[in-house]
């Protein structure tokens, strides 16, 4: 018997896929939030509870990961020269 909480692990897993899926999820989540608080006092909106809860718990762990994404290594990669923007101007003793 899975656990709940195996169960979102796969669920992030399974939405984390592609950035697209990851973006698309995000937008969904975000407007399954904004609705079900504005249903909030309606006793029957409280039968969703427990699905925007496990919705929360998944957009919550999308966050996290790109929270902590390691950016370091592209920190530490030197600028190419190619670059648009990346030319230097000339310095007063280049120019005439």
């Amino acid at each position: 018997m899975r656990t709940r909480i195996q169960a979102l692990a796969d669920a992030v897993d399974a939405v984390y896929t592609t950035d697209e899926s990851k973006r698309r999820f995000e937008i969904f989540a975000r407007q399954v939030f904004v609705r079900f608080k504005a249903l909030l006092m309606e006793p029957s909106a409280l039968v969703f509870a427990e699905r925007h809860d496990n919705i929360e718990a998944i957009y919550k762990k999308l966050e996290e990961r790109s929270d902590s994404a390691d950016v370091t290594a592209v920190l530490k990669e030197p600028r190419r020269r190619d670059t648009p923007g990346s030319e230097r101007p000339p310095t007063s003793s280049t120019r005439r």
